[in-house]
């Protein structure tokens, strides 16, 4: 009750004063204070003849969002519209409130509202390239964010999203451009050197991206876990064994998503020949493995056996990779393990012959080893025979 004596009290000293009242100052107040309900209330409360005005409306959609009514919010936007159809602040407004209820199609008829009344503007192209990447168009969002770099060539935003895209669709020499034109204008700039090394790691040149990655460590203080993974295996693949160990165990600390980096870490050990150690891992890998890459992780555990001697481990192994892969190959480690491990040399001449039958032309060198393999088995045999 006290609100509205104080409303009506300063109605009544403007109007005595001759001085021009605004109708909306009590909403305003409510709204300052976050009073929600009794803006509403309020509002509910103007006299009808301000009902078709901009500024009613524009109070009503402010009102209805705090309060979580869309439906509302939106009802009055297309009335504030249909008062003025020039009303960018209402377009935007509406636009939002689509997105927000993933009415994609409608706020992309708004944004492309706003486009046709001013074509020269990249904001409103930058809010239609992120309302198409929500709705998971990458073409969409990649000719909108071309059109923002068209008519802003410094938007480092869309610079950084366009790359991302251009990375997503393989296009490395686009990405490339892009990201060395604007770390000129900015070279610290963490997301534009985070993605210059994903551009390098995914095209595997891996010197450029361990180098690419130090830089990020060491001059930007980014040892984000996607920097320290990269970097890691970059350096694994340029035999830089210890900084990628390093580099690996500070990665997964942090991961929850570990499989990738323990099978690295595993292949460094059997890289300086620490087998013991490196099937510890590949184990590890294995046990969290849910991805395509099991049968990886499989085949360099079993070749790490192969190499100590263990081939009873090794064997079910190669298996599980043959059943998965349908590998050629996978037969012919599978007679040599076999061979290595059985006395009844009949299992390994079998997959020997397996494997010749089934690689084609392919592993010229092993064919020739399993032809030599058998017709040494059968020459032992024929001197066996009673």
């Amino acid at each position: 009750m006290y609100w509205r004596i104080t409303a009506f009290i300063l109605f009544s000293f403007y109007s005595l004063f001759g001085q021009e009242v605004n109708p909306y100052l009590q909403i305003e107040h409510h709204l300052g204070s976050y009073q929600f309900e009794r803006a509403k209330v309020a509002l509910e409360e103007l006299p009808d003849s301000l009902k078709e005005e901009q500024d009613y409306h524009s109070y009503r959609a402010q009102i209805a969002r705090a309060r979580g009514d869309l439906q509302e919010a939106k009802s009055a936007y297309e009335a504030w519209i249909g008062l003025d159809s020039n009303s960018l602040k209402a377009y935007l407004a509406w636009a939002q409130v689509e997105s927000q209820v993933h009415n994609y199609p409608k706020a992309a008829k708004l944004y492309l509202s706003l486009i046709a009344r001013d074509s020269l503007n990249p904001y409103f192209y930058k809010l239609l390239a992120y309302l198409e990447l929500k709705r998971e168009s990458s073409i969409g969002a990649l000719i909108a964010f071309e059109k923002v770099l068209e008519l802003n060539p410094k938007d480092q935003e869309a610079a950084a999203q366009l790359s991302k895209l251009y990375l997503d669709l393989e296009q490395f020499q686009l990405a490339d451009s892009l990201l060395k034109e604007h770390l000129v204008l900015d070279s610290m700039s963490r997301p534009l050197n985070r993605l210059y090394l994903q551009s390098a790691f995914l095209q595997k040149q891996y010197p450029e991206a361990a180098n690419r990655a130090a830089f990020s460590l060491k001059e930007l203080g980014d040892s984000g876990l996607a920097i320290l993974r990269m970097s890691g295996i970059a350096n694994y693949h340029i035999q830089e064994w210890s900084i990628a160990t390093h580099l690996l165990l500070k990665a997964l600390d942090s991961s929850s998503d570990k499989e990738q980096i323990l099978f690295y870490l595993g292949m460094i050990h059997i890289a300086r020949e620490e087998h013991q150690k490196g099937q510890a891992y590949l184990k590890l890998a294995m046990q969290e493995g849910t991805s395509k890459a099991m049968a990886v992780y499989q085949l360099n555990l079993a070749l790490s056996y192969d190499e100590t001697a263990k081939f009873q481990k090794a064997i079910p192994l190669y298996q599980a990779v043959w059943e998965s892969s349908q590998s050629p190959l996978m037969l012919y480690y599978l007679a040599r393990a076999y061979d290595q491990y059985y006395a009844d040399k009949g299992p390994a001449k079998d997959h020997y012959q397996l494997f010749l039958n089934s690689v084609g032309d392919d592993y010229y060198r092993y064919q020739d080893y399993s032809r030599k393999r058998i017709a040494e088995l059968k020459r032992q045999e024929h001197f066996k025979a009673p």
